[in-house]
């Protein structure tokens, strides 16, 4: 049966939402412009593929990419906070590393999955269209309920002050510094998770499979803020909440877009306008953009 462009939406929706909430969750609630995620992905999806091709059990793959991603963030973290780097510098430089590793990782440009065990074949759900597309969807809404009642908890409650206001913090004995680092690594270990689940889906692992990411996750951030009404939850639900409603929406109306004939070499530039269309909305309405903030 051929996928719907509302099938395909939400399926590509659930498997980038985690790279989306790694951005948004970095920037809404730990104050974080970061860009580390474009690397984590790529470099948690090659860290996978490598291990399943040597034959390691999946659930081991996952973890070590899982790993990969989060030593990524805490690298951005580390060179930020103690030596002092701009937060877009800091990541931009372990961007940069992440690529070079990746390559070095999987030893090439990419490595195919076909035919090798992994976690969809695991629960018989590759090339499973329907029961998929609702796996993918559960487990990003899973996960998205973890990281609420991780926010609602003494060490969310400590990330959210440090992001709001670090000197604040460090004055009220807060380890602003370790909690940036660890914010960061969890926020790209959820990055790596995309960078898997793409992997599976696609049948293969790419060096560039984070590209273009940054501007997908703006798009995702800027749209979900959009739709959720925000008066009627807590700021860390509706963080989460913005982040997967814009995912999925923006995937929707990409995949009915190309259906409808758009070249997929314009998608980048159709999604750059999108993205200043409503950054420069906000602007004229005089709401908050979204890397308005000074760093």
């Amino acid at each position: 049966m051929a996928w719907t462009p509302i099938q395909i939406g939400i399926a590509q929706g659930s498997v980038l939402g985690w790279a989306v909430l790694c951005f948004s969750m970095a920037y809404r609630l730990l104050g974080f412009a970061d860009l580390t995620v474009e690397g984590s992905l790529a470099l948690g999806a090659g860290t996978y593929a490598i291990l399943v091709r040597q034959g390691f059990p999946v659930s081991q793959c996952l973890l070590l990419a899982l790993l990969a991603g989060s030593l990524a963030g805490a690298l951005t973290g580390a060179i930020h906070a103690y030596f002092r780097v701009n937060q877009f510098l800091a990541g931009i430089i372990v961007v940069a590393i992440s690529f070079s590793s990746t390559l070095r990782i999987m030893k090439g440009p990419n490595i195919s999955l076909i035919g090798r065990a992994s976690l969809l074949s695991k629960f018989g759900l590759v090339d499973n269209g329907a029961t998929q597309t609702i796996t993918l969807l559960l487990l990003l809404l899973f996960g998205a309920g973890l990281l609420i009642v991780l926010f609602r908890s003494k060490l969310g409650i400590a990330l959210r002050a440090v992001g709001a206001n670090h000197r604040l913090a460090d004055e009220l004995g807060l380890r602003s510094a370790l909690l940036i680092v660890s914010g960061l690594a969890l926020c790209n270990a959820l990055a790596a998770i995309s960078g898997v689940l793409l992997a599976e889906v696609q049948g293969f692992a790419d060096v560039s499979n984070g590209q273009g990411i940054l501007i997908i996750s703006l798009a995702a951030l800027t749209i979900g803020e959009k739709l959720t009404p925000s008066r009627l939850l807590a700021y860390p639900i509706f963080v989460i909440i913005a982040a997967l409603v814009g995912s999925i929406t923006y995937q929707v109306v990409i995949a009915f877009a190309l259906r409808l004939g758009l070249p997929a070499t314009d998608l980048r530039l159709a999604t750059g306008l999108l993205v200043l269309g409503i950054v420069a909305t906000r602007m004229r309405t005089g709401r908050d953009n979204v890397l308005g903030a000074s760093l």
